[in-house]
């Protein structure tokens, strides 16, 4: 071999040696990290404490341990964390490694149509060399915790409905035991970390199971109350139980004919036969409740013994202003709140409360609707406020009480729902009529032998421009009833009250749609004057020989054109109308514009 073949392979085996030190410097570290990995998912498998012990970063412990509980599928049951570890790309650095894992979140609740809801993510972890191995440095988790939050907030009504049928499971489970005994398991509470089921014998109907709506259905069955161990509590004797605890710990409200008594579940018996027509609560002078009885005042005693009259001086005055209703707040924290036990009512909430508060209307019988899980599920009012009650004096024997209700809705177009309540009340306090406003602006007089509701809550509208106002309702004393009067006509209080310049002035908002603007006014417009000039006409047959005015009216049953002789038509009307169809001519007349 020549001298220069010699030199050119002796290179050739130098280089050819140093590429494969330079490969196994490179390899030998990248092993070393990938055999460190796998170690980690054998701490993960162990517990947090060992996945632990293998990271010295400067990092909080709680978001660390949230790290690792995603990778080992304990944060959340139904979402798995499947990561690719083997997959696992090693970067060197300077002075540590770059290990970025390929993971991929998944719903794991069974379900078919849940089977493709994925999302994929990185996990990157910084390792460095430590004495004889490595340690992890810093655990670059921030999005891979955002989208293992993104999918579980994605699935948060699966999530939570898995975590609450869990919890209840031992509950169904014994409620379906219990219906081998009874007709009906209707709700279970709990109450002290003791469960109890609401049962029933015969034909149970929930009439105020959905919001707002009233079955006129009536069961035949008889109610009463069984601990878990399946011993009866409360006889099957009742036509209603209320709320357990509602007004004091341990007690019961139940109903029987139409009378009020209370039982005692501790002790398992009835503390107050039931025998009362009103109980209102008092928590005074040893006194539990004030109560009527055969139409005679009375009191209970806090060990429920009946005495006649007032048990103080300021009893009389707390009743008279209605100081019971000082308002409260219900929620499934402040009360025991029962649910139906079956998977399909799940966190919906159901109370029963106390007689007198359904009395003044401020709750259904059975108020149902509120939420008892931390997500929504079957229920959206998270909470149910009343303020305290306000009187309005009409007459000398007819008041109005006046109680605002504020109710917060999760997942809703508003977040409160506000509706007041008004109590009709005789000179005797006795209950005429109650009736739900939907707004907190009302005001009520005496007008002639009508009284007169009014509200902000109303609404007028024409094709080219929308005029809010004022809302009027009428009601009629009599016989010992007030009646509310029914009216076809948009503007009631020309029916029934003779106007004065109050129903024309205030503030009135305006929007026209053609200038796409909207005013204040601080009179009726002359175009809605007219509308209700022609309503009384309307009322009577009148048969405008104008087509555009007969138009407003001819799609509505009511409108019967009979005649086109006003002469006629007046000579028919009521002296309400009479005087309010001049007193409107004369305002037409002081608004009138040239008609576009």
């Amino acid at each position: 071999m020549s001298r220069t073949r010699f030199t050119i392979a002796l290179i050739s085996s130098i280089l050819l040696i140093a590429y494969a030190c330079t490969v196994v410097k490179k390899d030998d570290p990248e092993k070393e990290v990938r055999l460190f990995l796998n170690s980690f998912r054998e701490a993960l498998a162990k517990s947090e404490d060992d996945a632990l012990k293998l990271i010295d970063a400067n990092q909080s412990k709680e978001a660390l341990t949230s790290i690792i509980r995603i990778l080992q599928n304990k944060e959340i049951d139904l979402i798995t964390c499947d990561a690719a570890w083997d997959n696992a790309a090693i970067v060197r650095q300077v002075d540590e490694y770059e290990v970025s894992i390929p993971v991929v979140f998944r719903m794991n609740d069974g379900r078919e149509e849940n089977l493709g809801n994925t999302q994929a993510d990185t996990l990157v972890l910084y390792v460095v060399p430590k004495e004889t191995s490595f340690s992890i440095s810093k655990i670059s988790g921030e999005d891979f915790h955002k989208t293992f939050t993104m999918l579980a907030n994605m699935n948060e009504w699966e999530l939570t409905k898995a975590k609450e049928l869990k919890r209840r499971e031992e509950i169904y489970l014994k409620a379906a035991s219990l219906k081998q005994s009874y007709d009906t398991v209707i709700w279970y509470a709990n109450d002290q970390n003791k469960l109890y089921f609401y049962v029933a014998s015969g034909r149970w109907v929930n009439r105020y199971h959905y919001y707002g709506n009233q079955s006129d259905e009536v069961g035949d069955y008889k109610m009463g109350v069984v601990d878990e161990g399946g011993q009866v509590v409360i006889p099957l004797e009742y036509d209603l139980v209320g709320t357990i605890s509602f007004l004091k710990d341990g007690i019961v409200e139940v109903t029987k004919d139409g009378k009020l008594g209370y039982f005692n579940i501790a002790e398992k018996r009835l503390v107050a036969e039931p025998a009362f027509d009103e109980v209102i609560p008092y928590n005074k002078s040893n006194v539990f409740a004030l109560v009527k009885k055969g139409g005679v005042q009375g009191y209970l005693t806090n060990d429920y013994q009946y005495k006649e009259g007032f048990p103080d001086a300021a009893a009389s005055g707390y009743l008279s202003s209605f100081g019971f209703l000082e308002g409260m707040k219900v929620n499934g924290t402040s009360h025991v709140i029962c649910e139906i036990p079956a998977e399909e009512y799940l966190g919906g909430g159901v109370l029963i409360p106390a007689n007198y508060l359904v009395k003044y209307g401020l709750f259904k019988p059975i108020t149902s609707g509120i939420v008892t899980t931390s997500f929504p599920l079957n229920a959206w009012t998270e909470y149910i406020e009343t303020q305290p009650a306000r009187v309005e004096s009409i007459t000398d024997n007819l008041k109005a009480l006046m109680l605002e209700v504020k109710e917060r809705y999760l997942e809703g177009r508003e977040e409160f729902y506000e509706r007041n309540e008004v109590v009709f009340l005789d000179g005797k306090n006795d209950t005429l009529l109650t009736t739900t406003i939907g707004t907190e602006d009302i005001s009520i007089r005496n007008v002639g032998q009508f009284v007169e509701v009014r509200s902000t809550y109303g609404g007028w509208y024409e094709p080219s421009d929308e005029e809010y106002l004022p809302s009027y309702e009428y009601y009629l004393a009599a016989e010992g009833q007030l009646v509310k009067q029914e009216t076809f006509r948009r503007f009631p209080f020309t029916q029934y009250a003779k106007l004065d310049s109050s129903y024309f002035t205030g503030k009135f908002s305006i929007y026209n749609f053609e200038n796409d603007t909207e005013e204040e006014r601080e009179f009726l417009s002359n175009r809605t004057l007219r509308y209700m000039r022609d309503e009384i006409l309307a009322s009577y047959g009148y048969d405008f020989p104008d087509q555009s005015t007969k138009e407003k009216f001819v799609n509505y049953t009511w409108y019967q054109p009979s005649s086109r002789s006003l002469e006629e038509i007046q000579a028919n009307m009521s002296e309400i109308d009479k005087y309010n169809l001049a007193f409107i001519e004369r305002m037409i007349a002081l608004t009138d514009v040239p008609q576009v």
